[in-house]
């Protein structure tokens, strides 16, 4: 039995993936938040009757034609790594009576993986809490584990609609990113995969890979139209109008709210990406995971090259 752990740990929040060509897969486990959350955030809210927006439609409206919970007009990055791999869509772990054989998704919108104040050490509480959950996954089973960076802050609607400057300076020339957020998000992901690195070298009979999110979201924003994006790349497809057309009053499936008539041409779907920019992230993640399980599939031929010339 081969296990897959798609990974969204540490401080901010991600996604992660898998390949087929080069290994098969029997499951699927992932832990996350909002990238990854398949409908476990939706089954909550209507367990307590919270409204949520992600419960009707237009959420769901690409591939779906329902809303299933997810946070976007369709598939989700883990959704099309599952697909590739030839296995059913992962099922949210508060599904009932939900088909777990080929896995399960325990991602959840807005989840935090631990209490607030254990980060108050930031480099030293990420690192032990990585390794803790790699040990647990290990202990279960686990032989590839897949770690998502951030992808750029400073990017988002969300995050450019809250923290607005006065001084251009802050923003880049070339993209009209935020400077500081993803500034925070790039320094990140250069702890993260020192952390992995780390891990790699403690477990090495389990494959830990690290999945660039930051590197792909920037191409799209920096030459939208390789991949068939709108030039304002970093408008919302569906929400309430305003600059990047995010209103927290009149959010996507809110009141006074509206949608684009072709989802595939914006990377933001509501604040969160759209179908189609999933879709090239995923791609980047199976490539990233090809390429490194050659190297480890070189490596060991490498040994026992060396072992048998001893």
């Amino acid at each position: 039995m081969k296990l897959l752990c798609i990974l969204s740990l540490l401080l901010l929040a991600s996604v992660e993936p898998a390949i087929s060509s080069l290994g098969h897969f029997d499951k699927i486990f992932s832990f996350g938040d909002t990238f990854t959350d398949t409908g476990n955030g939706r089954l909550v809210d209507a367990k307590k009757s919270f409204p949520d927006p992600t419960a009707k439609l237009p959420y769901g409206q690409t591939y779906f034609g329902r809303p299933t919970g997810r946070s976007t007009d369709g598939r989700l990055i883990i959704d099309f790594i599952a697909q590739k791999l030839g296995l059913p869509l992962v099922t949210p772990s508060l599904s009932e009576n939900g088909d777990f054989s080929h896995g399960v998704n325990f991602a959840i919108s807005a989840a935090t993986a631990l209490n607030v104040s254990f980060f108050k050490d930031i480099p030293i509480a990420g690192m032990l809490a990585l390794d803790t959950t790699m040990k647990r996954l290990i202990n279960h089973g686990a032989k590839t584990v897949v770690v998502p960076g951030i992808p750029p802050l400073g990017c988002t609607p969300p995050n450019l609609f809250f923290f607005p400057s006065t001084d251009p300076a802050s923003y880049e020339d070339d993209t009209g990113c935020l400077k500081g957020f993803n500034e925070l998000a790039k320094h990140h992901n250069t702890l993260l995969q020192e952390a992995l690195e780390t891990v790699q070298k403690n477990h090495s009979s389990v494959r830990v890979v690290y999945a660039d999110f930051f590197t792909p979201v920037m191409k799209m924003i920096k030459s939208p139209w390789k991949y068939g994006l709108q030039s304002d790349v970093l408008s919302c497809c569906c929400g309430g109008g305003g600059e990047y057309n995010f209103n927290i009053t009149a959010g996507c499936g809110m009141p006074g709210a509206t949608v684009c008539e072709d989802p595939s041409k914006y990377l933001y779907w509501d604040g969160h990406f759209t179908e189609a920019a999933h879709s090239i992230i995923a791609k980047g993640w199976l490539k990233e995971l090809k390429v490194h399980n050659h190297m480890i599939e070189a490596a060991y031929r490498y040994l026992n090259i060396a072992k048998d010339s001893a």
